[in-house]
Formats: structure tokens, C-alpha cells, sequence
């Protein structure tokens, strides 16, 4: 039986290859959005990795390292295709601002709760 962060990096892998297909869209302000929303999932992503990475170093210390090869992967894919350069309007920062959140708290619960999980 795979352990839960083995599975935490497999459906990581998957849910970056579902996001590169996304990048197919080719309306000009229906992308705007949807880079803006996976910019702000992403860099929440890669916050609660980087914490939760440098938690568990000494026992995961694999798992991180695939993990960061992973969103260095993904991460240079993402800023080579995503309209970085372009000024979001209004409507594209509040929808990246939102994903960021929305990921964040996601993840600070599901990982708080596989801690009280663990301890009790």
C-alpha cells in the first residue's frame, strides 16, 4: 500500500498535467483568467510544499526531493506558456487571488487534519 504522501505526489503530477491542457484555450480574456487562477494555485501549492517539505525533512526527504523536481518541471513549463508579462484586469486578479486562497485552505486543513490523524 502506497503511503498518503506517495499518493499526495501522484495526484500532484496529475492534477499539473490537467492544468498544461488547459493552456490550450484560446480566447484572449478567458485565458487571462484561467493563467491567473493557475498562477494563484500554483504558487499556493508551492507555499504548502515548501513548508510542509522542510517539516518532514529528515523522514521524507525522497519524497521532497520528487516533488521539487516536479514543480521546478511544471514551474518552467508555467511561466514559459502563462501571459505573465500581460497587466491582469480586475476580474483576473480577484479569480487568482481567490484559487490562491481556496488551495491554501485546502491544504492547511487536509494537512491538519492527517496530523491530529497521526498523533491520535
Amino acid at each position: 500500500m502506497p503511503s498518503p504522501r506517495t499518493l499526495m505526489s501522484a495526484t500532484r503530477t496529475g492534477v499539473y498535467g490537467t492544468l498544461a491542457a488547459v493552456f490550450s484555450i484560446t480566447d484572449p480574456h478567458a485565458l487571462q483568467i484561467v493563467d491567473a487562477i493557475v498562477l494563484g494555485g500554483v504558487l499556493a501549492d508551492y507555499a504548502t510544499w515548501l513548508v510542509r517539505s522542510l517539516i518532514d525533512l529528515p523522514g521524507d526527504l525522497w519524497h521532497g526531493m520528487y516533488d521539487g523536481v516536479i514543480n521546478t518541471i511544471f514551474g518552467m513549463f508555467m511561466f514559459r506558456y502563462v501571459q505573465a508579462n500581460s497587466l491582469y484586469d480586475g476580474e483576473a486578479l480577484a479569480a487568482g487571488y481567490a484559487a490562491f486562497m481556496l488551495v491554501m485552505l485546502i491544504k492547511i486543513f487536509a494537512y491538519g487534519a492527517a496530523f491530529i490523524r497521526e498523533t491520535e
